[in-house]
């Protein structure tokens, strides 16, 4: 399980770049932007006790396995953006996640427990792909505004919901919950693939 949580994003990663025209020149920098994160995610003590099974374990699970780990990246990535820095988010964000997953992934206190290393990186990468597709769909006027809206609240609180949803043993909820975080990477990518492919007849490679 510890093998599955340090390979799947660097796999992924590859995914992603098989689709992707951008090159990727800000590898270095990310790799050590995300050792810094990770240092600190597991390091620096939680931000909330856990509670046992009901909204204090909900929100647990959503400061401290899903917005901790991912804030740093996605603010590093909306800083390039906001600067009109060409950047690739979703493969920012996954290149600065492979140290966190890394470090993750040899923490004895979840070692075995398939939930925190087979079940949250793929939720990690769900939201590397899903929170920057929904939020290039926000600068866009179109008829769909107010779900693109949506989209990344629904796709935070889906993924949190999936992981609690499985813990509490509540197995209908975590799994409605994730199909729904799967289902929404799927579209993201169908349409990233397809913006790609109208770009490579104008962009050289």
């Amino acid at each position: 399980m510890g093998v599955f949580c340090l390979l799947w994003i660097p796999f992924f990663y590859l995914l992603w770049c098989s689709f992707s025209i951008k090159r990727h020149g800000y590898l270095l920098f990310a790799l050590i932007y995300g050792g810094v994160t990770a240092l600190g995610y597991h390091t620096i003590p939680p931000f909330l006790q856990a509670g046992t099974f009901g909204f204090s374990r909900w929100l647990f699970i959503l400061v401290n396995n899903i917005a901790v780990p991912l804030t740093p990246a996605l603010f590093a990535a909306g800083v390039f953006v906001l600067f009109k820095r060409k950047i690739d988010s979703t493969g920012f964000i996954l290149i600065t996640l492979i140290p966190v997953a890394a470090i993750h992934a040899i923490d004895r206190s979840i070692l075995y427990h398939p939930l925190y290393t087979v079940l949250l990186p793929i939720l990690w990468t769900t939201l590397a792909v899903g929170i920057p597709f929904y939020a290039r769909g926000m600068t866009k006027k179109s008829p769909l505004m107010a779900l693109k809206l949506l989209g990344i609240p629904l796709l935070i609180g889906a993924s949190s919901m999936s992981l609690w949803g499985f813990f509490v043993q509540e197995t209908v909820i975590g799994i409605v919950s994730f199909l729904y975080c799967a289902v929404s990477t799927l579209v993201a990518l169908i349409f990233e693939s397809r913006r790609w492919s109208a770009l490579r007849v104008t962009v050289p490679l």
